[in-house]
């Protein structure tokens, strides 16, 4: 469904929601559009959501916090799938906790931002791994976190913060790699 707040509110009413219906789930229909206001919106989440992608427009600027998200990754066509910031210089901020499920993509265009602030788990075996897409930036930030993670370019197999739990601990992945 879409959000439908430009003030924000809680991701479990269904009156934040445009058909009323709260995203969650494992199938093509378990995505939480988010659409760009004009000033940026924060969403509160609690408890644990099964959902198989972000989609954010435009310059849309999101912070979604509180909770875990399980993000499956189903479907067919990125745009349904993972994470997906196809355009403009949008910004989403998962400050939350964030598990992938196998072959989940995280699609950042150029200009946009994906940031995620709580416990990242990144799954995936030979065949199914999770992939960050698009010439945008993955600022990975300031929380425990494991990864293990491909890229077209460059590839890495595992990245882990030094410093777990440690504010000086921050990663990013953008055009240059991890940093």
């Amino acid at each position: 469904d879409t959000w439908n707040q430009a003030a924000g509110g809680a991701w479990g009413d269904d009156a934040n929601w445009k058909n009323k219906t709260v995203p969650g789930g494992k199938t093509d229909a378990d995505v939480a559009y988010l659409p760009a206001f004009p000033a940026p919106v924060t969403i509160t989440h609690t408890g644990t959501t099964d959902l198989n992608a972000f989609s954010l427009a435009g310059n849309g600027i999101y912070t979604v916090s509180g909770g875990a998200f399980n993000l499956y990754g189903a479907g067919n066509g990125d745009q349904k799938r993972g994470v997906w910031i196809p355009a403009g210089k949008g910004t989403l901020t998962l400050a939350c906790d964030v598990t992938t499920k196998g072959n989940v993509p995280l699609f950042v265009n150029a200009g946009a931002t994906l940031k995620t602030d709580g416990t990242v788990q990144l799954s995936g075996n030979v065949n199914s791994w999770t992939v960050k897409k698009g010439a945008g930036t993955w600022a990975i930030g300031e929380r425990s976190y494991s990864t293990r993670t491909t890229s077209a370019s460059p590839r890495a197999s595992s990245t882990s913060c030094p410093a777990p739990r440690s504010r000086a601990c921050r990663l990013t992945y953008g055009p240059r790699g991890w940093r």
